[in-house]
């Protein structure tokens, strides 16, 4: 399908973004497609460098989270949205990632759009549902009963493993000026 006029039309930043799931590690598993002008000018200095259906690592830094958004989109067939800080912008970034109807079945489209704004936006931060509200109550509660930390942290890792329904969590703790780290917990 051609989603070029979709991309044409919308007016901040967007690229269409292809996931094949018939490969399952790599730099082939997910390409850009195309974008707009508006998101060409984010990743290359002159449009005309652009190039389509490359993998996304042309463009910008491989990042597990963006591929585990993407496969998310992809395997629910639902929109994701999401708010994060980017540090090495210094930078918040508003994401959006939404399925699209694709020819290839073993390849699922995305359209993605994204803003970055210098500052936090407050209301978009408590803008989460009553289900994440409880279960950051409750990890705040699990963390303050006992006064052994370890053991409050396995309680909780366990908590957000069932959750989310992962066969394994962990936290690491990072100690970038040495280099190092440790793991914390992991259920």
């Amino acid at each position: 399908m051609d989603y070029r006029n979709l991309l044409e039309s919308f007016s901040g930043v967007a690229a269409v973004l292809a996931v094949n799931i018939k490969i399952e590690h790599g730099d082939e598993r997910y390409t850009i497609v195309d974008g707009n002008d508006a998101y060409k000018r984010t990743v290359v200095k002159s449009i005309e460098d652009f190039e389509t259906n490359v993998p996304y690592t042309k463009y910008i830094m491989q990042s597990s989270n963006f591929e585990a958004l993407c496969d998310t989109c992809v395997n629910t067939g639902k929109p994701v949205h999401t708010y994060f800080d980017i540090e090495l912008y210094n930078a918040w970034m508003e994401v959006f990632y939404m399925p699209l109807k694709s020819d290839d079945p073993d390849v699922k489209l995305i359209f993605f759009s994204y803003e970055m704004n210098p500052k936090a936006d407050v209301d978009k931060l408590a803008d989460i549902s009553s289900e994440t509200a409880t279960n950051v109550i409750k990890t705040c509660l699990k963390l303050r009963e006992t006064a052994d930390f370890r053991e409050s942290m396995k309680a909780v890792i366990k908590d957000i493993r069932q959750q989310f329904g992962s066969q394994r969590c962990s936290v690491l703790l990072t100690d970038y000026e040495k280099r190092e780290y440790s793991l914390l917990c992991e259920d």
